[in-house]
């Protein structure tokens, strides 16, 4: 079974619930994007294959892979890709697939991303986090991973 770890990337602590300065209405509907990287089908030859681009006497030595060469060897399935974008087009979020079938654009509002990944907000005296859950569907092929967002 292909496992797929999804992992939300985020520019600052915070993007989903953003700054006390803005009103909640305000900021609830303005738009945004965050990536979700899937984890490689092989994700141990990913790696490998990635460092032996860079080594000289490798294999692979300076023999980088076209996008659609990521996607045949590494990147998820067709079917794990829309799996992830029937479930965003529910919360009306847009997702934008990048070659190699490991990256997506998921781009909609504030609180329609936030009910999405189920994101809570937690402050403690060390920092403020926010925490994001997909749905049982998705998160078994993450093997069933929860995400931090610091």
């Amino acid at each position: 079974m292909n496992k797929t770890l999804a992992t939300l990337t985020l520019v600052g602590a915070g993007l989903l619930f953003g700054g006390a300065s803005t009103t909640v209405a305000a900021h609830a509907a303005a738009k945004t994007s965050i990536n979700v990287v899937l984890k490689p089908t092989n994700d141990g030859g990913f790696t490998d294959y990635v460092y032996q681009t860079v080594t000289p006497g490798t294999a692979h030595y300076h023999q980088y892979l076209t996008p659609s060469g990521v996607a045949s060897q590494f990147g998820q399935s067709t079917s794990t890709v829309k799996q992830f974008q029937k479930y965003f087009k529910r919360y009306k979020l847009t997702t934008k697939v990048f070659p190699g079938n490991l990256v997506l654009r998921v781009t909609g509002t504030r609180a329609n991303l936030v009910k999405a990944f189920k994101a809570k907000l937690t402050k403690t005296k060390v920092n403020t986090h926010t925490t994001t859950k997909l749905p049982a569907t998705l998160s078994k092929k993450n093997g069933g991973r929860d995400w931090v967002v610091r």
